[in-house]
């Protein structure tokens, strides 16, 4: 195909139970100028057979022995021949018009060097858990930034534009975790960052890790990540600088999406994560508490 004007690049691990509607909300967009190039990165589940059912010339398909999401993404891009760079995770939902709103605003914001939007937070059964606005507007973006958020922008919903990518040699493979905050922390010091003030994506929340090994990696990361854009910039760095970030308890957050997928009338997934709370502690009583008002749907 010619070159596209947008290349979406997605990087799939073990994804089969949600790749068919991710990949479909990618095809359906009413922007239709783009390539779009998944990294299998060793996926031993069903996303192989997902991958090759797929019939969309504009698909480029890459498998690969397991390298990580950090060294994937970076060969997706380096591939990529787009002007833009659209992400996307392989269980996340793009809306309709994303691309379409997302072209338009960087076309008409020349020193805007990457964009993201709103997102709709969603459970690993589709219920919906609301969600919280994001900034739109670069200084208060780079503000959290700063503090260690780097969910300011959600990674999946970033279009970014290639030459500034390109100039910051992409994605710093030696983070397995929290590369998105360290991209965009290089990406604001190149030029201006925004989030639509629409919504743009369907957010895929899973269930928690409690792996304190994983919890120190992403603490050292980000500790990391911060000294080095401090330096950077020439500010000096403290360990108080970065916002408090723990793993949330998995009995806390299926009690929590409970409550918060029925208050948005979702019954079926509040009974399943109420479920799972009262089946992990059934002597608590505020497990009790929750099946009781799932079932009578309060």
């Amino acid at each position: 195909m010619a070159e596209p004007l947008v290349s979406v690049v997605m990087a799939v691990h073990n994804m089969g139970d949600y790749l068919r509607p991710a990949i479909a909300s990618v095809l359906s967009q009413s922007f239709r100028d783009f390539e779009f190039i998944i990294i299998n990165d060793g996926s031993v589940d069903s996303t192989g057979r997902i991958l090759r059912s797929q019939s969309d010339a504009r698909i480029r398909v890459l498998t690969q022995e397991n390298q990580g999401l950090t060294v994937s993404l970076n060969r997706g891009t380096e591939l990529a021949k787009g002007k833009y760079i659209a992400r996307m995770d392989g269980d996340d939902i793009s809306l309709p018009f994303r691309f379409e709103e997302q072209v338009e605003f960087l076309e008409s914001q020349p020193n805007v060097v990457a964009a993201g939007g709103q997102v709709l937070d969603v459970d690993s059964y589709g219920g919906y858990l609301g969600g919280k606005l994001r900034p739109t507007q670069h200084e208060e973006i780079d503000r959290q930034l700063l503090l260690g958020v780097g969910d300011v922008i959600v990674h999946p919903s970033l279009m970014v534009r290639a030459t500034a990518l390109r100039q910051v040699h992409g994605y710093d493979e030696q983070y397995r975790t929290a590369q998105d905050l360290d991209l965009y922390l290089r990406l604001a010091e190149t030029g201006r960052l925004a989030n639509l003030e629409s919504h743009v994506l369907m957010y895929r929340q899973h269930a928690a890790s409690t792996n304190s090994k994983k919890y120190d990696i992403q603490i050292e990361n980000r500790r990391n990540i911060m000294t080095a854009a401090y330096e950077r910039r020439q500010i000096p760095f403290t360990p108080g600088c970065l916002t408090d970030w723990t793993p949330v308890d998995s009995l806390d957050q299926s009690i929590s999406w409970a409550w918060r997928t029925l208050a948005h009338g979702e019954r079926y997934p509040a009974l399943r994560h109420a479920l799972n709370a009262w089946l992990s502690h059934p002597l608590s009583k505020k497990t009790w508490k929750l099946m009781a008002c799932v079932a009578r749907g309060y």
